[in-house]
């Protein structure tokens, strides 16, 4: 099984198969995660652990992308959004805009991750002092920052919680 096709064939309209490419199945697969987590059917982020592995589903190893999910105040999901993309080595995330959209959504509470293409998921000194901006800028207008997660090697387990180190403020 070592020269084993791990290939994936989607059905064209014609009825012929073509070998799928990767934007579409993330594209699908996030459509997928999307509809699953829905206000309308009252999801609710309840642990770490679900936050993480479907935030890690939504970043993206060419470049930093930053993601929210938004809830009310039973942590049911109301939105999740990449909300800003970056380079290979950093993103710029405007507190402001983070703000604007928690309220856009009439969001209670909030968990943002991104991720670092270089694999290294401990916090620089810019990460933690957006993660602290934006805890004490969503505390002003009643949006409670429940985690920050960066993602590096080793999958989502291996990501570093901002709340599960006690450096979340």
């Amino acid at each position: 099984m070592k020269n084993q096709d791990n290939s994936l064939y989607i059905k064209k309209p014609n009825g012929r198969y073509a070998l799928a490419h990767e934007d579409v199945v993330i594209q699908s697969a996030n459509e997928i995660l999307d509809s699953h987590y829905q206000a309308d059917d009252l999801t609710t982020i309840g642990n770490p652990s679900d936050a993480r592995a479907y935030l890690y589903m939504r970043t993206n190893w060419e470049y930093e992308s930053f993601v929210a999910i938004f809830m009310d105040s039973k942590h049911r999901v109301i939105e999740i959004d990449q909300m800003f993309r970056g380079t290979i080595d950093n993103a710029s995330v405007p507190v402001r805009e983070v703000v604007k959209d928690a309220l856009k959504y009439n969001a209670a509470a909030m968990i943002v991750a991104h991720n670092h293409p270089s694999g290294v998921a401990e916090p620089s000194a810019a990460d933690k002092t957006l993660t602290e901006a934006l805890y004490l800028a969503l505390n002003m207008v009643g949006v409670k920052l429940l985690d920050h997660f960066i993602f590096g090697a080793g999958g989502y387990e291996a990501a570093y919680s901002f709340a599960e180190t006690g450096s979340l403020r």
